[in-house]
């Protein structure tokens, strides 16, 4: 597994791999950089990967396609960077546009599909929309209880979740 390796080798080794492959080989350049650029975010560098990923998402969308599952994985990504950096308008674009793919690619009851409604429900939370936030967040509680059981930490996150925007919306 080549992409194991990059994460954790020093050096420039995408150009070398841009060079021998190709500077948008799906299955090895482009693969790659989104494993790089993931590294980037659980690094907590989120300006360069914000920075890297404005580059990579338009290449993926155009060599890959706008639903494949790299792409949609990096526009993922790419959303929660923004959220983490505050720029959550900029953040609910991107998971409105992945939301929308994922439910064209995968149905509304997907696991990714109800993971983005979370994310959305907390971008919009931080902007102070709460009555927005909370049809978000009761899809993805209802899918989850549906999919996984009350007992499970993703459904528990989204439990925790309704119910503090309900409390917000009840101050409002």
């Amino acid at each position: 597994v080549v992409c194991g390796i990059v994460t954790v080798l020093p050096g420039p080794l995408l150009p070398v791999m841009a060079q021998v492959f190709g500077a948008e080989a799906p299955g090895s350049t482009l693969l790659c950089q989104s494993e790089l650029l993931a590294a980037l975010r659980y690094q907590d560098k989120n300006a360069e990967a914000e920075a890297q990923y404005r580059v990579f998402l338009p290449v993926a969308v155009r060599v890959l396609g706008p639903e494949d599952a790299e792409t949609l994985r990096a526009r993922a990504c790419h959303a929660d960077v923004l959220l983490h950096l505050h720029k959550a308008d900029e953040a609910a674009r991107e998971y409105q546009t992945l939301l929308t793919a994922q439910e064209h690619v995968h149905g509304p009851e997907h696991e990714d599909a109800l993971a983005t409604c979370h994310q959305m429900a907390l971008c919009l939370r931080e902007q102070g929309k709460i009555t927005e936030a909370l049809p978000y967040a009761r899809r993805a509680l209802a899918g989850r209880l549906k999919a996984l059981g009350k007992d499970h930490p993703d459904t528990q996150a989204a439990q925790e979740l309704v119910n503090d925007l309900t409390k917000l919306a009840a101050k409002a």
